[in-house]
């Protein structure tokens, strides 16, 4: 019986934040549209970022035994 009445609490917290993350939900969803355009913008970037992390990676290499 005392496991219910600890239980009780926990839920009266997870009821309210289940409706806070429905509102997060529906905000979300009428965003998708607008973040579509983005990723296609950013995909074809990729390609020019790969070679910029290669260069990027020997550096870091060199700099980890100056630390």
């Amino acid at each position: 019986m005392p496991s219910i009445l600890l239980i009780l609490p926990c839920i009266s917290l997870i009821v309210p934040s289940i409706s806070l993350i429905l509102l997060c939900i529906s905000l979300i969803v009428p965003s998708i549209p607008l973040i579509l355009p983005c990723i296609s913008l950013i995909v074809p970037s990729i390609p020019l970022i790969l070679p910029c992390i290669s260069l990027i990676v020997p550096c870091i290499s060199l700099i980890v035994p100056c630390i």
